[in-house]
């Protein structure tokens, strides 16, 4: 099967850094994954990926991170639990720049 076009709504400004994010997902798009097992579990962001349970959207990437306390589970950068929006996540990849930039 292929893999199917980024297609996402960047929230976080626009302009060269959404472009240079939405091409760092394209790239990672072609099998730039790592198995979620070998994920940081300190608590660095780090882009997620899971199937989404649609058909036109067969899988999502997230920003999120591992949280270790009252529950141990993947958040999104929402703070939101990663399956809120479909499954587990089954791969991760590092940011496509260090969380400081820009600042």
């Amino acid at each position: 099967m292929p893999t199917p076009p980024i297609r996402a709504k960047l929230y976080f400004g626009g302009g060269k850094q959404a472009a240079e994010l939405k091409q760092a997902l394209e790239q990672r798009a072609t099998g730039e994954w790592e198995p979620i097992a070998t994920a940081p579990k300190d608590g660095t962001y780090i882009l997620l990926r899971g199937n989404s349970g649609y058909m036109t959207t067969p899988y999502r990437v997230e920003v999120g991170c591992w949280i270790e306390g009252y529950r141990d589970f993947w958040i999104n950068h929402a703070n939101d639990a990663f399956t809120d929006g479909g499954d587990e996540p089954t791969h991760w990849a590092p940011l496509p720049w260090p969380s400081n930039r820009g600042r």
